[in-house]
This record gives C-alpha cells, sequence and structure tokens, in this order.
C-alpha cells in the first residue's frame, strides 16, 4: 500500500499572535508550517510587493475591530489571489461576523475555535488532502462541518449515560435528545436542585460565564464524570476559569452537533484510556 505524502506549508501569520487569546494557534502550526510573521497589513503589504515568496495561506488576526484596515487587506488579497486567507477574531469581535461587516474574500473564525476545528485542517493539507478551507469560499459552515466530520464520524456509544447540566429546560431537551440519537442515554440535571444521578460516563454542562460556579459544584459532586463545559462566547479568561472549576473540555456556542458528538466521544475515549491505566499502575 502507497505510503501517504507530506510536506511542510507555508504560512503567513499577520497580527500580534504573542497574545493569550492567539499564543495557542501559533503553537499548533508549528509542526506543520513554515512561519513567517509580520505584525500589521501595512508592513505585510510592503513585503509581499518586495518579494516574490509564496504562501499556502494567511492567518490575520484580530485582536479588537478595526485593528487591521480594510484597505490593506484588499492590497494584500491582490498581491496575492491565490493565497487562501483566514481572519481570526479575538474576544472583542466576537459579533462581527453577525454585523453584517466582516472582511471580504476570505474565511472567517474565532480564536476558540481553531484547535477543534483547523489544526486538523493543516494536518490534512500538509499530508496533501484537500481541507476544508480549501472549499469554495462560498461553502457554508454546515457544509465545512460536515466536511471535516464526514471520515470521523464517531460510532454509537451504546448504553454509556451523559448527564446534561443546565438551567434552561429548552437546552435541556436539545442536547438530550441529540445525545440519545446517538445512541446515549441521557438524563437532565438542572443545577438549582440537588438531586443525585449514579454513574455518568460524563456531563455537559450548559451555561455563561456568570454561571461558572455551577460547574464547580457540579464537578465536586461528581469527580469521576469528565465535564464538557458549553459557554456563550467565552472570553479567554472565561476559558481559564473554567478549567479551574472543573472543565476537562469546552466548547463555544454556537456550534454543530457533528463537531460536539465527535469531541464527546473523544472526551469518552480518553476517560476509558485513563481508566484503563490506572487499573494497571
Amino acid at each position: 500500500m502507497a505510503m501517504e505524502s507530506s510536506r511542510t506549508i507555508s504560512a503567513l501569520l499577520i497580527g500580534n499572535f504573542s497574545s493569550r487569546e492567539f499564543r495557542p494557534l501559533r503553537t499548533s502550526i508549528t509542526g506543520f508550517a513554515e512561519i513567517t510573521s509580520i505584525t500589521n497589513c501595512e508592513m505585510t503589504v510592503q513585503v509581499l510587493q518586495s518579494e516574490n515568496a509564496t504562501y499556502d495561506l494567511a492567518i490575520i488576526a484580530e485582536r479588537w475591530p478595526g485593528e487591521h484596515s480594510r484597505r490593506a487587506l484588499e492590497q494584500i488579497q491582490r498581491a496575492r489571489p491565490i493565497m487562501r486567507m483566514i481572519a481570526v477574531s479575538g474576544s472583542w469581535c466576537d459579533g462581527q461576523k453577525r454585523s453584517g461587516c466582516p472582511w471580504p474574500g476570505m474565511l472567517h473564525t474565532t480564536w476558540h475555535r481553531w484547535l477543534p476545528h483547523w489544526q486538523e485542517d493543516l494536518m490534512r493539507l500538509s499530508k496533501n488532502r484537500l481541507p476544508s478551507f480549501g472549499l469554495p469560499v462560498s461553502a457554508s459552515d454546515h457544509e465545512r462541518t460536515l466536511f471535516r466530520n464526514l471520515r470521523y464520524l464517531p460510532q454509537k456509544a451504546d448504553g454509556k449515560l451523559i448527564a446534561v447540566c443546565s438551567r434552561r429546560e429548552d437546552m435541556a431537551d436539545m442536547l438530550t435528545a441529540a445525545c440519545r440519537s446517538q445512541g446515549y442515554a441521557t438524563a437532565w440535571l438542572d443545577p438549582r436542585h440537588r438531586l443525585r444521578l449514579e454513574g455518568p460516563n460524563a456531563i455537559l454542562w450548559e451555561g455563561s460565564a456568570n454561571q461558572l460556579d455551577d460547574l464547580q459544584n457540579t464537578h465536586h459532586r461528581y469527580p469521576q464524570a469528565p465535564i464538557m463545559a458549553l459557554l456563550d462566547f467565552p472570553r479567554i479568561e472565561d476559558l481559564e476559569q473554567a478549567i479551574r472549576q472543573g472543565a476537562a473540555e469546552i466548547m463555544a456556542k454556537p456550534m454543530h452537533l457533528e463537531d460536539l458528538f465527535k469531541r464527546l466521544a473523544a472526551l469518552l475515549d480518553t476517560e476509558q484510556t485513563g481508566k484503563i491505566a490506572r487499573r494497571n499502575g
């Protein structure tokens, strides 16, 4: 059987990737890409106009709306028209895409979605396989999600109990129904009531940053069950606090169920592997 070829991709990083939000992004692509870093768009335009270097993609970090000018971004696009450009928004830009004024002609993601989504795409590109950002720019977020998960849909986990912890009945109903469609047993834990559930394999905790005390209480009550926290548009401080208070995995809402179940399956696999290692140890 022929071995899969691989290559080092070339990536142009534009912006401040030393901030807490974007530092993991830079670290994640170091193993797959040859990186060129430039601090702002204006300097990037000068560099591209004075050299003949080509790049597979450019990743632009925006810490706040208006940090980079549209004029400079358009000049970058004209200088390298076939270079795929990915805009990564920081905590203060989460509403930019909903405002109707996102940067044109490029893909958009947020700092907290990079590791679960885009790192795998870079791995595919380095192996000369089509990444989701290789699809047309007109492809929807859901189409890209389906493409990413096409070969990696988790198998149904019959019999495993997933507890859904939420103050909102509508969210609990949606998440429990979705989990049951994948073969999981489910139960709703309302953090306002002190009901005790025996033996959940994992917990989906849903809430906002000002409810993280509920997350900590849930972790203390079920220390054996890994918790996946589903947070509304988290900032870096929210993610760090959620981890300190017991979250093993964090996802930002809104989200695609395909991504949720893929990461939930990975979380359960990691927990099972850890239990086997502890027994054998």
